[in-house]
């Protein structure tokens, strides 16, 4: 989409939300605004592990995962493990491109990495907004 608002603001809009909160982050893709050249940038970590979350952090005792995903892509995202793998083996099956097979891959493992915060306590979601956040930590009962 077009006018869609770009994965690397979205990221960013919550960072700086959850900054404000007091909420203490670190991301394992780093977004800051290069001020030269007018856009938004990432410095990646060579230490990330597959499908580990964009931001992740702690806010009054609790561990979060925040996946980021642009409004159409959140659809595409936000499912079951079950799902998901579905999928990612149907592309599989299909024998669509690498990198499309790669991005149902990825989807997997984000899921995977989300569903593993939850069963251990934390608060984790997909988010494309800072509304989604807020959501996603008031079913944990913390209003931020």
């Amino acid at each position: 989409n077009l006018h869609e608002e770009k994965e690397e603001h979205i990221e960013a809009n919550i960072c700086e939300f959850l900054a404000i909160k007091g909420a203490t982050d670190q991301n394992n893709i780093r977004v800051y605004y290069d001020k030269n050249k007018g856009v938004y940038r990432t410095r990646k970590s060579n230490f990330a592990s597959p499908g580990i979350s964009d931001i992740i952090g702690c806010y009054e005792g609790y561990y979060f995962a925040i996946e980021v995903k642009t409004p159409s892509e959140i659809e595409k995202a936000d499912k079951s493990i079950e799902e998901l793998t579905a999928e990612y083996i149907d592309a599989q099956r299909r024998n669509l491109s690498g990198s499309t097979i790669k991005k149902y891959q990825h989807r997997v493992e984000q899921r995977a990495f989300l569903d593993g915060v939850e069963r251990s306590g934390g608060i984790a979601c997909f988010a494309s907004s800072i509304q989604d956040v807020k959501e996603a930590f008031a079913r944990s009962h913390i209003i931020l």
